[in-house]
């Protein structure tokens, strides 16, 4: 996953469940894999990478939930706080089934299926 591990931590030190992709498979394991096991383990993929959206609109499946990062600098020091409030706001809609897309302006929240 193309992720920092530090956002796992953040995450954590906040009070909500995270794990990065390295603690449970391997580094170049395929998209359709983490998806599936997110899926499996009723996790919330948090990535860059418009792919993982992309293959859950195509699967019309409800789930798993994703948040989705766009803006230029996607450190968890530059755009954490504002992810955390986002996930916060949206809980019960992730809990659900979205995908959660942020830049540093806005927030678009599309429920699943799509």
């Amino acid at each position: 996953m193309n992720m920092s591990p530090k956002w796992a931590l953040f995450l954590t030190q906040q009070g909500l469940e995270a794990i990065h992709w390295s603690e449970v498979g391997l580094r170049d394991s395929p998209d359709s894999e983490i998806i599936f096991w997110a899926e499996q383990n009723a996790q919330v993929i948090l990535t860059e990478d418009l792919d993982f959206s992309q293959m859950l609109a195509s699967s019309r499946k409800p789930g798993p939930s994703i948040v989705q990062l766009r803006a230029m600098n996607n450190s968890v020091r530059v755009i954490g706080e504002t992810v955390l409030r986002a996930i916060r706001e949206n809980e019960n809609a992730l809990a659900s089934g979205a995908i959660l897309t942020l830049d540093t302006r806005r927030a678009r929240l599309r429920l699943l299926p799509l």
